[in-house]
């Protein structure tokens, strides 16, 4: 399964929570993010991209928070398309405006809304 790029718009925080796996306690968080295209796209982030997350999204203030998510894992789970992060190459970017297709995707969504 090759890995994506992804981009959107947070739309809803599914769930935060700490599971336990093999013994040992996880972060994780769970949440839709809307594209261009109108489709939701859902996400669970886990550990150290999980506390990032919820940092974020703490201090946010409802005010957009866009995420790009590079080399992606995407895999179905009861009958879902799901994103998540990869254990080494995943890199996220929350709204990172030095990103052009960061600026581009705002002025889009914002013109089509």
């Amino acid at each position: 399964m090759e890995d994506k790029d992804v981009i959107g718009l947070l739309s809803v925080v599914i769930e935060r929570k700490e599971v336990t796996k093999n013994g040992s306690p996880l972060n994780m968080i769970s949440f839709e993010l809307d594209d261009l295209s109108g489709n939701k796209l859902r996400c669970t982030l886990w550990e150290n991209f999980a506390i990032e997350m919820c940092s974020v999204i703490d201090k946010s203030c409802n005010e957009f928070v866009i995420f790009v998510i590079q080399f992606a894992k995407m895999k179905s789970w009861r009958g879902v398309m799901r994103i998540s992060n990869t254990m080494f190459n995943t890199r996220i970017f929350i709204n990172n405006y030095d990103i052009l297709e960061v600026l581009a995707f705002k002025e889009r969504y914002l013109w089509s809304s």
